[in-house]
């Protein structure tokens, strides 16, 4: 199977402990993700071909119970449709059941092992289930996240999202240094992406590279307005000191 992804991811980015590290949430808009499968799976195979529709409009009308009760029924009647099982893992995120979406893309992972987007996944899952933890059992959600992408980069080297998701996740362990390397790689690969400077800003600014962190923030503001939070405390400070 190869899962494709067309469409857009949104990423929110704020800071809630400045004593720590930089809190950084990834949220999955999943209304324009289009999964294809690979030439296994084809319509004479009794696979519901309609379902992704199906679950694109429920998604897109905010029904996220009854496009999980609809994939439900399409993974029973095929356990083995990587695509269902991920997108039913995309649905659990999206209602904040991190532990039953790391538990469907564990089996996608068996049947998709070298999809990078499949790690890719995972490693938003452990983001979201650390964000909800604390201590060394948040500690560990997140080190289990850069693990994922450590193969998702193996697996594609330019996968620029990926390396977006991997130096937010060492920001959030406080290892900015290895925040900053990946996120210099991220807009290497995608000099358009605002996040990237986002989180590359805070990693500079708890780094005390308070110029490199404002030249990132209002670079990422200027790529899209929206990155701005008014409740990330590191992003006034660097707006108040400019």
């Amino acid at each position: 199977m190869q899962v494709r992804l067309q469409g857009y991811r949104q990423i929110a980015f704020h800071q809630t402990d400045p004593a720590k590290a930089v809190a950084a949430v990834l949220l999955v808009s999943i209304v324009a993700f289009i999964l294809v499968l690979g030439a296994g799976h084809t319509a004479d195979s009794g696979e519901d071909e309609d379902y992704r529709v199906r679950i694109m409009a429920l998604i897109d009308a905010g029904e996220l119970d009854a496009a999980l009760a609809d994939l439900s029924e399409v993974i029973e009647a095929n356990p083995d449709d990587p695509a269902a099982l991920w997108w039913g893992a995309m649905v659990h995120m999206k209602l904040g059941q991190y532990e039953e979406a790391i538990e469907k893309l564990d089996r996608v992972a068996e049947l998709a092992p070298v999809d990078p987007m499949v790690y890719f996944s995972r490693g938003l899952a452990f983001l979201h289930l650390g964000d909800d933890l604390s201590g060394q059992r948040q500690l560990d959600s997140f080190r289990e996240g850069i693990e994922n992408l450590d193969v998702a980069i193996l697996l594609n080297p330019q996968y620029a999202e990926a390396y977006t998701l991997r130096g937010m996740l060492y920001n959030n362990l406080g290892q900015y240094t290895r925040a900053i390397e990946d996120l210099d790689k991220a807009i290497l690969l995608n000099p358009d992406d605002a996040w990237a400077y986002a989180a590359r800003a805070a990693a500079n600014f708890f780094t005390s590279n308070i110029l490199s962190a404002r030249t990132d923030l209002f670079e990422a503001i200027g790529l899209d307005p929206k990155i701005y939070f008014a409740d990330s405390a590191f992003q006034r400070e660097l707006l108040r000191s400019s």
